[in-house]
């Protein structure tokens, strides 16, 4: 069974109005990992819905963005990102959804 969180991310805009580019750190000290997420996943570093304006262009922001847990043990969590991938995460990232 998955759990909705938010994880901990980096927000810009992306070419498509509707969406945003969401950036976060991977447990396995690789690069960071980017995708695509709709407007409607996306928040601000309060958990509020992400404005239309916001950010600004050519800018990241800290952020949020709608994900769901499959697995959480210890340190380490593994969460589907809206574009479709598994990513593992520091557990520290994810947020419990209010």
């Amino acid at each position: 069974m998955t759990q909705r969180a938010l994880l901990k991310c980096d927000l810009s805009r992306s070419a498509f109005s509707g969406e945003r580019v969401f950036k976060v750190d991977l447990q396995n000290d690789e690069d960071a990992y980017e995708g695509v997420a709709p407007l409607g996943y996306c928040y601000d570093a309060l958990g509020n819905l992400l404005q239309p304006d916001k950010p600004e262009s050519n800018q990241y922001t800290e952020g949020r963005v709608s994900t769901k847990v499959i697995k959480n043990g210890g340190n380490i969590a593994t969460v589907l990102v809206p574009d479709g991938e598994i990513i593992e995460v520091s557990a520290e990232l994810v947020l419990e959804f209010t």
